[in-house]
């Protein structure tokens, strides 16, 4: 028994929104690099023409809107 509720589908689902909540809190950040990485533009030769590296984006998205910029979309990502 976790929290006064008995073994079932309501522990069942309380877990597993708290298990959701907890992957797309600590995920969040690492796809939203990666998915600005990937999807910026790229020159002739196939380089990215804003970020040299993940680490390099990060930076950059950090500098120009601030930390909570690392969790967009993490309601729909929930």
């Amino acid at each position: 028994m976790l929290w006064g509720v008995q073994d079932g589908p309501v522990l069942h689902a309380l877990s597993s929104g708290c298990a959701g909540l907890v992957a797309a809190t600590l995920g969040a950040p690492a796809d939203v690099i990666k998915t600005r990485y990937m999807n910026q533009p790229t020159c002739v030769n196939g380089k990215g023409l804003l970020y040299t590296s993940s680490l390099d984006c990060l930076k950059k998205t950090v500098a120009a809107e601030g930390v909570r910029a690392l969790w967009k979309g993490w309601l729909p990502t929930w």
